[in-house]
């Protein structure tokens, strides 16, 4: 007896991340202002796998100057996920996302922040919108938009008012060597405050430029040269960077300096390296303390 063949059908499963846009509102910022929500990007992965979120393409429309924008970046949970980008001349903006993995049936939030110039011009316009059909490069899945004509842009930021004032950053040398142990110091700098107004402190984000990273180091916490702690601890890095949350804020009157310590517990060998930076202005992220100024 002769059987028929057996025939074996494979189907090749399309996995898809889907990206969609939540609408914004107008807004102002001014001169010089940093850490401006600009977009609100929801990743959801179907269930066929996780996917990484490799590169975001956008485009800066309205009515303003490219230069007016320092910088623009992503951020996923209060953690820069890529570096800060300028704005090219035809409006283009390229981001190179690292660390953004969706899991499988799950979703993550992305923020798309920027920091305008301290010189940019009064009452120009900014918003960003996705850049095309392959604004969002996904590894291994088609990238489905659920955008419309009237959310696919962000909100429009409308530059007012004198230039704010900004924190500036001296590293400081480390009064001794850093050991394996318990809260040890791993970082010290100056924070002073330019400008007419206080600031307050509300996050800061240190970036491992060495080698040591992850459980390298465990509960990281900033605090002052009296010892006092300043923010909560993180039980530890995620890659090379920590972000830290200040609570209460840290104050710091205008001309005013304060000096602050980054201190872990150091798990790493010898052959890791620590050199702890702020590697991007809006990785301070302050507020103007509104009010009666300080004499």
């Amino acid at each position: 007896m002769i059987f028929p063949a057996a025939f074996t059908t494979v189907l090749a499963l399309v996995s898809t991340l889907t990206v969609t846009v939540e609408p914004t509102q107008t807004l102002s910022a001014p001169r010089g202002a940093q850490h401006v929500q600009m977009m609100h990007l929801t990743l959801r992965a179907d269930c066929s796998g996780d996917r990484t979120v490799e590169e975001l393409h956008l485009r800066r429309r309205g009515l303003g100057l490219h230069t007016d924008i320092a910088a623009v970046y992503a951020e996923l949970d209060g953690l820069r996920v890529s570096s800060a980008a300028i704005v090219a001349r035809d409006g283009s903006i390229d981001l190179r996302l690292h660390h953004v993995t969706v899991f499988a049936c799950a979703e993550q939030e992305l923020i798309i922040s920027m920091d305008l110039s301290t010189d940019a011009d009064v009452a120009a316009e900014h918003r960003l919108e996705l850049r095309g059909s392959d604004a969002v490069v996904a590894d291994g899945a088609t990238v489905v938009l659920k955008t419309s004509p009237s959310v696919s842009a962000s909100r429009t930021v409308r530059t007012v008012g004198d230039s704010v004032g900004t924190v500036s950053i001296e590293y400081l040398r480390l009064l001794k060597p850093v050991r394996y142990g318990d809260r040890r110091i791993v970082a010290r700098i100056r924070l002073s405050v330019l400008g007419m107004r206080d600031q307050e402190i509300e996050r800061i984000t240190f970036t491992n430029a060495g080698s040591a990273q992850n459980r390298d180091l465990r509960n990281l916490s900033l605090r002052d040269s009296r010892g006092q702690r300043l923010s909560a601890v993180v039980d530890h890095m995620l890659g090379d960077r920590v972000v830290l949350l200040l609570d209460p804020r840290l104050r710091i009157a205008k001309g005013g300096t304060r000096t602050v310590e980054l201190t872990a517990d150091v798990r790493a060998s010898s052959k890791r390296t620590l050199r702890f930076l702020i590697e991007e202005p809006g990785d301070i992220v302050s507020r103007e303390v509104r009010g009666r100024v300080s004499r």
